[in-house]
């Protein structure tokens, strides 16, 4: 009898451990199990990142290819100034007899906004004085300045026409205001 009592003994004992054998072999695969999901997850929260960057450069991409058609879009579309060989040839106090195309000009080139040419580097283009330019800028309340730079070059220079002031303004960056010349009417 006690060999047989041994014998379930021992057949308990390695029954517990058995299953504790498996308790731990069942916590160990749920570890590891758990363990891989993580690795998935930070895995996949990577993936997703990489994801977000390349839609935020694919988007960054876009939007400047899109800037850069507008731009075409709007340069090809506005006449250029040297289709008008009639208005360029016009004496420059054309400019000043036509008082539409003289307010819209005072409108764009006389006031100081930053990163914009105005007034002031025309006149400087012109060949006046820093001191002559900040006068007529102080005047600005009774006087456009731009029309004090044109009555002046049109006193020093009577042969200048609308195509040197054009010019100018091409070369001061102002492509706005040679828009605004080439709308002058041909028959001036």
């Amino acid at each position: 009898m006690s060999s047989s009592r041994s014998t379930k003994f021992t057949s308990h004992v390695e029954t517990g451990h058995l299953m504790t054998d498996l308790k731990s072999n069942a916590k160990t695969a749920a570890l590891a199990q758990r363990h891989s999901s993580l690795r998935l997850n930070a895995a996949t929260q990577r993936m997703r990142s990489a994801v977000d960057k390349g839609i935020y450069v694919c988007l960054g991409i876009l939007s400047t290819l899109t800037l850069v058609c507008l731009f075409l879009f709007i340069k090809r579309r506005t006449k250029p100034f040297n289709e008008a060989p009639k208005v360029q040839e016009a004496p420059l106090k054309t400019v000043l007899n036509n008082l539409d195309a003289l307010e819209e000009l005072v409108l764009v080139l006389d006031p100081d906004i930053s990163g914009a040419k105005n007034t002031r580097h025309l006149a400087a283009q012109c060949s006046f004085s820093f001191a002559w330019i900040n006068y007529a800028y102080s005047m600005k309340e009774h006087k456009s300045p731009l029309v004090a730079v044109l009555e002046g070059v049109v006193a020093k220079n009577p042969d200048w026409t609308v195509g040197h002031l054009a010019e100018l303004l091409s070369g001061i960056g102002r492509n706005d205001a040679v828009e605004i010349l080439a709308k002058l009417p041909a028959g001036v």
